[in-house]
């Protein structure tokens, strides 16, 4: 079988790497195409696009980057209409992925929608889309599957992604040798989000924050895979304080 998958956040990434796995488990010899980040690519997924490069915030960044995301965009359903892929799977991400769906389902291709965007908190209108456009939405929170059922679209409740992934392996004290930590200090962790937006946003107010709290603590910030480390580094030149960048949220 053949799968068009499309994640656009890091979150989404991550997710997409795990469905990969997991569907080569179910059905060997499956394929995938699409747009997502580093861990898709490395699970096996053929990227046509890199989520990076559409991951954007803000109407003025959204307008500043439309001619390139449109591009990147009619390539992808180019590409759909001309490899008719079994089933396509989209991550979230919905100002893309639920136009994407428009397009998909008008082409034929049957689509699953894998974790909701959040419409049940606002802008729930965009549940007529996913009824018009939308096989099934599959959903990692329990109170979303009522919301759908509410609204008669066919859903699945499968719990969130992180859930089933393993404890990490590696000890503090082995991950504090890797990254040049003390262990005997407390770490924080500075999580300015995915996007090169968020982190503009986000991180000057959480650096702030770490200097009044001082040196006494170790400040690390893992690197999304839809970032850079160059640009981390260079949101963090400013700071008195040094803060470690690291692979993985999760460790």
């Amino acid at each position: 079988m053949t799968f068009l998958l499309s994640a656009g956040e890091a979150s989404g990434d991550n997710y997409g790497a795990q469905l990969v796995e997991a569907l080569r488990q179910l059905q060997p010899g499956s394929a995938f195409f699409g747009m997502g980040g580093e861990k898709m690519r490395a699970a096996g997924c053929e990227l046509l696009v890199n989520a990076g490069e559409v991951a954007v915030v803000g109407l003025a960044e959204v307008v500043t980057h439309l001619p390139g995301i449109y591009r990147k965009y009619r390539g992808l359903v180019g590409e759909a209409r001309k490899r008719r892929p079994d089933a396509a799977i989209l991550i979230d991400f919905p100002d893309f992925n639920l136009r994407l769906a428009r397009d998909l389902h008008n082409l034929g291709i049957p689509v699953f929608y894998f974790v909701s965007p959040q419409i049940w908190a606002w802008r729930s209108g965009r549940v007529k889309q996913i009824q018009r456009f939308v096989r099934k939405m599959i959903v990692i929170f329990p109170f979303e599957q009522e919301f759908y059922r509410r609204h008669g679209v066919e859903v699945t409740y499968v719990g969130h992604p992180l859930a089933w992934l393993p404890e990490p392996a590696i000890t503090r004290e082995e991950y504090a040798r890797q990254q040049q930590l003390d262990a005997a200090r407390e770490w924080i962790a500075l999580l300015p989000g995915s996007r090169r937006k968020e982190v503009r946003l986000n991180l000057p107010a959480m650096l702030a924050a770490a200097e009044k709290l001082g040196d006494r603590y170790e400040y690390i910030l893992p690197v999304a895979s839809t970032l850079q480390r160059d640009f981390l580094r260079e949101q963090l030149a400013h700071s008195s304080l040094p803060v470690k960048l690291c692979e993985n949220a999760r460790t």
